[in-house]
């Protein structure tokens, strides 16, 4: 029995045991189970929320892709109008080039016109100037042919003037007139005035011509003599022929009543001449000095070595005879009758005066004043400002400080110092001789 019950409590402990064992199980597993619940319920609830995520994620996206897709669409026009501006900027800048090409295509067009417009107005203007220089030269001509014409016309009326003078005096008086009318109304110079048939004609008629024996050859230097004392009057010329003649004129008469030959000879040509105290010197081209004291019975021929070509003297305050050719300079002793000196130059003298204080001064071919205080001083200057041209004659006027200076191309320069030059034009040639002379206060130039 005991057995009995001991198997039925073992059966039912073993029941509780395993009752209570599969309760604990079951307690467990539940608990395990709730918590496994618990662990889904959130992972579920994680989930939920991640798929609520996912969702507003993907409507995220889709907005997104939608924004996307808009803004690529937008990027596309915007894409497709850029590509159109550049197409157009690119037409525009082919047309650009295209009219620049044309541009400059037109610009050498109108150069080439421009220029050929300019060749044609230069040619126009070279045409008019040509035209205009062929009239200018035609009525030059013109003007010098009657110029010539009537200048013959007064030569030859005064010609006639002389010759019928002594069978009718008015009819040679009123050819003299005419003489001087068209010469004086057509003269290219002062000197044609004193042409030898012109002027005869008029001393004639006036009845005021004194006459001597003329010269064979050209004129080229007077000298009258430095003694004021003398009752006559006498003066001395010479010429390109070789001729010295003395002259004696009667202030009283008023007539010259005396020539007289003096030397003659043509292989001479004379340049200058002075007349000193019935002393003669006679400066000749070939390079010789004429001279006549008033104690000799005939003059000398004096060579002039080392003086090339001759043309002039200077005679100083102190007596010095200075001689100038045409490239050297020399002193000649009056009373040994020989040259004390020479100096040679390498240009040629235009030239020859003396300064205010009555020292030798010439000018040359360069454009230069050479100041001569001896042979071995001689200081050498440039003209004063405003002085152009090649001077071929000078004079001045110690009282009045002024200076006047003849170039070779006919213009006069006068100047006091310390003032500008002035030019005075007129005469169309060499200015061959110049002199001052105070009248009426006025300074004259001759």
């Amino acid at each position: 029995m005991f057995r009995s019950i001991s198997k039925g409590r073992l059966s039912a402990a073993l029941a509780c045991i395993l009752l209570s064992a599969g309760c604990i199980y079951m307690s467990v597993k539940y608990t395990q189970e709730a918590e496994k619940n618990k662990m889904l319920e959130k992972q579920l609830a994680e989930l939920s929320k991640k798929e609520k995520r996912a969702i507003i994620d993907q409507s995220i996206n889709k907005q997104m892709e939608d924004i996307a897709y808009e803004q690529k669409r937008i990027s596309d026009e915007r894409t497709e109008e850029a590509n159109r501006q550049a197409q157009r900027a690119e037409l525009e800048k082919q047309n650009a080039i295209h009219a620049q090409q044309q541009a400059k295509a037109s610009e050498a067009l109108a150069r080439k016109e421009q220029a050929n417009a300019e060749m044609q107005r230069n040619e126009a203007n070279s045409q008019r100037r040509q035209a205009e220089t062929q009239r200018e030269k035609a009525e030059l001509n013109k003007r010098a042919a009657d110029t010539l014409r009537f200048i013959a016309l007064g030569r030859s009326l005064g010609s006639q003037s002389s010759q019928t003078r002594a069978s009718n005096k008015r009819i040679a008086n009123l050819l003299a007139y005419a003489s001087y009318y068209f010469t004086e109304s057509y003269k290219q110079k002062e000197a044609d005035l004193y042409n030898s048939a012109v002027f005869n004609a008029l001393t004639e008629g006036s009845y005021t011509k004194q006459t001597w024996s003329t010269h064979k050859g050209l004129t080229t230097a007077i000298s009258f003599d430095s003694d004021k004392s003398a009752a006559d009057k006498r003066f001395v010329t010479v010429s390109s022929y070789g001729e010295i003649k003395r002259h004696t004129f009667d202030p009283v008469r008023n007539r010259i009543t005396q020539t007289e030959t003096i030397f003659a000879n043509s292989q001479y040509d004379f340049r200058h001449v002075l007349y000193r105290h019935g002393n003669i010197y006679a400066l000749s081209f070939t390079g010789h000095i004429v001279v006549k004291k008033s104690n000799w019975t005939s003059p000398r021929v004096i060579p002039l070595t080392g003086i090339q070509y001759p043309t002039a003297f200077c005679e100083t305050d102190k007596g010095e005879l200075f001689i100038v050719g045409t490239q050297s300079i020399g002193i000649f002793d009056k009373t040994a009758l020989t040259l004390t000196g020479t100096r040679q130059f390498d240009f040629t003298i235009t030239c020859l005066g003396k300064d205010f204080s009555s020292l030798p001064i010439f000018f040359d071919n360069l454009g230069r004043i050479h100041r001569v205080k001896s042979l071995n001083d001689i200081k050498t200057e440039k003209m004063p400002n405003g002085i152009n041209g090649q001077v071929t004659a000078y004079a001045n006027s110690k009282s009045e400080m002024l200076e006047a200076y003849g170039t070779k191309d006919g213009t006069i320069f006068v100047m006091r110092q310390g003032e500008r030059p002035q030019a005075l034009t007129g005469h169309e040639s060499r200015i061959t001789k110049l002199k001052l002379v105070k009248e009426k206060n006025q300074q004259l130039i001759i």
